[in-house]
């Protein structure tokens, strides 16, 4: 018995900072073990995860880091010649109430 449809269809990943971000079950699965490429959504959903985990393994001293993880935006603005200084969703990667320490 497998999960019904409406289950893999809804919303499974919802992040609102900085910028919004939902992924459903069924790009899910056709972007990890189908034959789609990696999506933008997804991709950022990744990358905002292990930002999680590296900050919660690395929290004997959080206002010492040594990297900063960038959300796909940033590349993508920068790569298609966007303004990327005055665009909230990426000064928000910058200036944001999570960051635990100064950039």
């Amino acid at each position: 018995m497998g999960i019904p449809f409406e289950e893999i269809e809804r919303t499974w990943i919802e992040h609102a900072q900085p910028r919004i971000v939902l992924v459903d079950g069924l790009s899910l699965r056709k972007q990890l073990v189908g034959d789609v490429p990696l999506g933008h959504e997804l991709g950022t959903s990744i990358i905002r995860r292990w930002a999680q985990l590296d900050k919660e393994l690395g929290n004997e001293s959080p206002y010492i880091s040594f990297k900063h993880m960038m959300e796909l935006d940033f590349a993508t603005l920068a790569l298609a010649e966007e303004d990327i200084v005055h665009m909230v969703q990426i000064q928000k990667q910058f200036s944001s109430e999570e960051l635990p320490y100064p950039i």
